[in-house]
């Protein structure tokens, strides 16, 4: 297979789902080099971005995207672990956002 790219997963659920608005999270740290991503001014321009803040970083918002900036988020995690922890653990065993962003 060949390289899979955020845009190609976020315009096949725009297609298959377009009743429903997209939010995409990730840390203040992959922010920074959204630029540097496939199509990056469509990511913007299609999702609400939640971005929780890392030590050191600091962001202007570019006109245009939709941002949530979550600044009081002292948790470790990162999208290496969970693709990690999905690879190796049942996904029912798994933690929900909901008890990540409440903790």
């Amino acid at each position: 297979p060949g390289p899979s790219y955020t845009i190609d997963t976020i315009r096949y659920i725009k297609q298959k789902y377009p009743e429903y608005s997209i939010s995409l999270v990730m840390g203040a740290d992959q922010l920074m080099q959204i630029q540097q991503w496939q199509d990056y001014h469509e990511i913007m321009h299609l999702v609400h971005i939640i971005c929780f803040n890392r030590e050191d970083y600091h962001w202007t918002e570019n006109p245009g995207m939709s941002l949530t900036w979550v600044e009081d988020f002292k948790m470790d995690i990162s999208s290496k672990k969970i693709k990690a922890d999905i690879a190796t653990v049942p996904i029912t065993t798994l933690f929900t956002f909901s008890e990540i962003f409440l903790a």
